[in-house]
């Protein structure tokens, strides 16, 4: 899925790429984007680029739908997005990440990993913003073959020539099905500290690879050990680590129970209100929406 995700580039070095990626335009910058991002989780203010013509500007949103019950919509399927009503008024929008992690369970263990491409500094995901509540949410797809053994979904990881039809105002999401729906080949991975599940653990070893501990010993990883028969080991005890689990069989809508509370204020985060004030808004809000 995509519940956690890490940008390993300072403020400077990250316009300088998303200007790359987006063809050379110029990029403002996104007041609030301090470096070392190593453990973004839902809940967190970061900057996405959202469509529209001209010059190209970041803007400061939160990850995680408000919706029904308290919940919060973190993930949404991108196969059947274009006809879902909840999303049919928001608008596009990319989140540039280094990566991503994902926790695959063994024997009850929960080990995270770490997931990115190492042929470039930044993966662009596809994602789906909210201007009046200044949230966004990350769209999936199934799993490229080489990562369904850690999980069955994935983000939509975009091109270079696919961020600019993400972004393209005159084209509506329903016209976007295959590129919403496709896989994303060449990522590595690599086991990395379970630290990482709490979000206030923030630091660069967030996404340095470690041994996998496992009944309190650590291993190394090799084809030959992923694929060998699971003996059964004493697991040692351990300081509980916080896990957001968004595997949910099935599920249009992805959401999660345990996020943190919105802000108490009725107005969005002072960044967000003072950096997004210039783009209008449709006064629809979002939870009116929500009828299927």
């Amino acid at each position: 899925m995509c519940g956690r995700g890490a940008c390993t580039l300072d403020p400077g070095a990250f316009r300088k790429e998303v200007a790359k990626r987006l063809g050379g335009k110029e990029v403002e910058e996104c007041p609030g984007r301090e470096g070392g991002k190593w453990n973004i989780a839902p809940g967190s203010y970061y900057p996405v680029v959202r469509e529209g013509g001209g010059d190209v500007g970041m803007v400061l949103g939160r990850w995680g739908l408000e919706g029904v019950g308290g919940r919060f919509v973190v993930n949404a399927r991108g196969e059947g997005v274009g006809e879902k009503a909840m999303f049919k008024h928001l608008k596009r929008c990319v989140m540039f990440i280094s990566g991503f992690y994902e926790w695959h369970s063994t024997d009850g263990d929960k080990q995270p990993y770490y997931i990115f491409d190492p042929s470039t500094p930044l993966l662009p995901l596809a994602a789906l913003y909210n201007e009046q509540a200044s949230t966004f949410v990350v769209l999936t797809t199934s799993s490229a073959p080489s990562l369904t053994w850690i999980h069955h979904r994935m983000p939509v990881i975009l091109t270079d020539e696919e961020i600019e039809a993400w972004l393209d105002p005159k084209k509506q999401l329903s016209d976007l099905k295959k590129l919403t729906a496709k896989q994303f080949g060449g990522l590595k991975w690599h086991p990395v500290t379970k630290s990482v599940g709490k979000v206030a653990y923030n630091t660069p070893d967030c996404v340095k690879e470690v041994p996998i501990e496992k009944g309190g010993k650590k291993r190394g990883l090799t084809i030959g050990s992923f694929f060998a028969p699971n003996k059964k080991v004493k697991k040692a005890e351990e300081t509980p680590v916080e896990v957001i689990d968004l595997d949910k069989e099935d599920s249009d809508v992805l959401v999660i129970d345990d996020m943190p509370p919105p802000p108490t204020q009725a107005a969005p985060h002072p960044l967000v209100q003072k950096f997004n004030s210039r783009y209008a808004t449709d006064p629809s809000s979002i939870l009116s929406l929500i009828e299927d």
